[in-house]
């Protein structure tokens, strides 16, 4: 008898362990089909490709929590990936102790290394997360030795430049559509700026916001759109002290 017998899988195991892998990749193919594509340039303009029902079901009931608990729930259709959405891109600017700039910080900086570039890349992209602000039907009353309830809306300064202000929730403006940027990015502008005026010794500063709206595809197809000018749309959060 040779000193290293060889040994072979049980044949049951075997088909257990083939059950486990078709199960396996069932739902990773599952969730390929389920994943959106597009936005697709038509001549109607951007079209978004759905997926098939049937695989967006099953990955919805079953392959979705299986894979999210293989941290492999993700379809890699990234934020930075989808053309449509306008080019963002920030100003920081470092003001004295008079309100005078005596620098400005642009963000994502050409100048960084790549993870930082991502990363800026991403803290503007958060920034221009605005959001509709549909005005109340009526006015409320506070209560009494209560403030009145306000808002941070956009409020259009001249063309083409906006700022953060905050109105009484009866006042916002009910004769043209109106944005407001989310709490989200409120809290981000007010900290990153915070940050910046103490890593640069700076009294205050104000974070700009500086949004382009993409090429429409529709331009592939109509020539009367090809010399319509983008201009850049500023958006000032305000100046905030260190």
């Amino acid at each position: 008898m040779p000193r290293h017998a060889a040994t072979t899988t049980p044949r049951h195991l075997l088909w257990v362990l083939n059950a486990l892998l078709l199960f396996h990749f069932t739902w990773v193919f599952c969730g390929a089909l389920a994943a959106p594509s597009g936005p697709w340039a038509t001549a109607e303009g951007e079209t978004l490709a759905t997926p098939p029902q049937f695989a967006f079901t099953l990955h919805t009931a079953f392959g979705g929590p299986y894979l999210k608990c293989l941290h492999l729930a993700s379809n890699f259709h990234f934020l930075t990936n989808r053309p449509g959405l306008p080019g963002v891109r920030l100003e920081a600017r470092l003001k004295d102790d008079q309100g005078q700039i005596v620098r400005v910080l642009p963000f994502p900086d050409p100048g960084v290394s790549g993870a930082r570039h991502h990363r800026e890349s991403l803290l503007a992209r958060w920034l221009a997360n605005d959001q509709p602000l549909v005005p109340p039907p009526g006015e409320a009353i506070p209560a009494p030795n209560q403030p009145v309830a306000t808002v941070v809306i956009w409020d259009i300064v001249e063309p083409q430049h906006l700022r953060a202000k905050t109105v009484a929730v009866h006042l916002v403006p009910r004769d043209r559509p109106v944005m407001r940027p989310s709490e989200l990015s409120l809290v981000l502008a007010r900290s990153y700026g915070r940050y910046l005026c103490r890593e640069h010794g700076a009294a205050r500063v104000e974070i700009v916001r500086r949004t382009q709206e993409a090429l429409p595809p529709l331009i592939l197809f109509r020539e009367d759109l090809q010399n319509v000018p983008y201009p850049e749309l500023l958006s000032s959060f305000g100046d905030f002290p260190k």
